[in-house]
């Protein structure tokens, strides 16, 4: 594959729309890590674990790709900048991004607003979830999900944990500007002067996936604002996942 024949479709664009683009990383091979940075390609070195190196290489070359997807760039060519909190961005684009992988999942959100993506692949956890969320939860949120019934506290829980990472990461400031000042039984959610807009989904009966996009004080956020999903396939074709649905397209050359 060559990244440079790469072609942007027109039906679909970060612009107008969310986009989460979710993909199983372990299902991938072959990909041209040659279009990665000397920094990346050093710090796969220092990854010892034969898997985790295999991971990291994997996501930024996707992200690479899709970003220059979007862009019509050649992916090689992208030069990221890191805020303060170090939070990745482009150096001179409006496109704004966000990464996300819980264990072999990995999610890419891509819009037009800072973003905030947190997946949570969650057929593996088993966790006292009610005294999770008495040490970080708002108390409102830990009296409500002491009500919830035990066969439905932990999609509730993690519904509402997904959602508080994603507004935190699309602020900047990760977990350490406190998941407590995030109260889901409020219908505004706001830090600072900036508003946040935050969907929930679940692509699978296992994976829970928050959106959540920045917003300032005078800027009007649609309610009819949406989140795409899509996959990811290992033949780097992009389909579809969930209704709304558009065209399907593919990383692959229109040549191959």
């Amino acid at each position: 594959m060559n990244p440079e024949d790469l072609q942007l479709s027109t039906s679909i664009t970060p612009f107008s729309d969310n986009i989460i683009i979710l993909a199983e990383l372990d299902q991938f091979s072959q990909l041209p890590f040659d279009i990665l940075s000397p920094e990346e390609l050093a710090r796969s070195q220092a990854i010892t674990d034969p898997l985790a190196k295999t991971f990291y290489l994997n996501s930024k070359v996707l992200l690479r790709l899709l970003l220059a997807k979007f862009l019509k760039k050649d992916p090689a060519a992208l030069q990221f900048q890191y805020q303060l909190s170090g939070k990745p961005e482009l150096e001179g684009q409006s496109i704004h991004f966000n990464v996300s992988h819980s264990h072999q999942w990995i999610g890419f959100g891509f819009s037009r607003h800072q973003i905030g993506l947190d997946i949570e692949f969650t057929k593996f956890q088993k966790r006292n979830f009610l005294a999770i969320a008495r040490r970080f939860f708002a108390q409102n949120e830990t009296e409500f999900l002491s009500k919830v019934p035990a066969s439905d506290l932990k999609i509730q829980f993690f519904t509402f944990w997904t959602q508080k990472e994603a507004i935190l990461k699309a602020h900047g400031g990760g977990i350490k500007t406190g998941l407590e000042k995030i109260d889901f039984m409020k219908s505004t959610h706001r830090i600072s002067k900036y508003t946040y807009h935050v969907e929930h989904a679940q692509p699978s009966a296992e994976l829970h996936c928050a959106v959540a996009t920045e917003h300032d004080s005078t800027e009007f956020i649609s309610k009819n604002s949406s989140s795409y999903f899509y996959i990811l396939t290992p033949t780097l074709e992009i389909l579809p996942h969930q209704p709304p649905y558009k065209q399907n397209i593919s990383l692959i050359p229109e040549s191959l």
